[in-house]
């Protein structure tokens, strides 16, 4: 019979086909089909497979990079929220514009904090969703790979048991 292969459906070919008649012992090849489309799909998936893994580490080392420039930024505010709160602390000893714009400065660089961090954690967000995203792609290039290497195995039809080859042909309408 036929392999039943999942996913796209190809042209089978008959290589070789036992002689009706003929004597065979247990694991002889009864049929072989041409094994190339299967080989041939199973290396395209590998090669994606292979695209997938260096989309997943390309991404990884853009998001570190991205992660680390933005603690750098929040680092930075809250250094200058430091700096703010020093120059708030004069202000009872410098005039009275400059003690407002202390102020200001102040309340500005912890807006600025705050923002930030909520930028910040929602970029983390939308990078675990955009990597998980590729591992889910790749988890199914792996399974695809599997499935063609396994239909490639089975282009071969070996006897089952010991006896005599009886080929039958089987219509069916379509």
């Amino acid at each position: 019979a036929v392999p039943r292969l999942a996913g796209t459906t190809s042209v089978m070919i008959i290589t070789t086909l036992a002689k009706p008649g003929t004597r065979v012992e247990t694991g002889d090849v009864l049929v072989e089909f041409d094994p190339q489309e299967q080989q041939r799909l199973a290396s395209d998936k590998r090669a994606e497979l292979i695209d997938l893994d260096s989309q997943v580490d390309r991404k990884r080392a853009e998001q570190a990079a991205a992660e680390a420039k933005e603690r750098t930024g929040i680092v930075a505010a809250e250094n200058d929220i430091q700096r703010a709160k020093l120059a708030v602390s004069t202000n009872d000893l410098v005039a009275k514009v400059v003690a407002e714009k202390n102020t200001l400065t102040l309340e500005q660089h912890t807006a600025r904090l705050e923002q930030l961090r909520v930028t910040y954690k929602l970029r983390r967000e939308a990078a675990a969703a955009d990597l998980r995203i590729l591992e889910i792609r790749r988890g199914r290039a792996t399974r695809a790979l599997r499935y063609a290497a396994e239909h490639a195995a089975r282009m071969r039809g070996l006897a089952p048991f010991a006896g005599l080859v009886l080929v039958r042909t089987t219509r069916r309408p379509g």
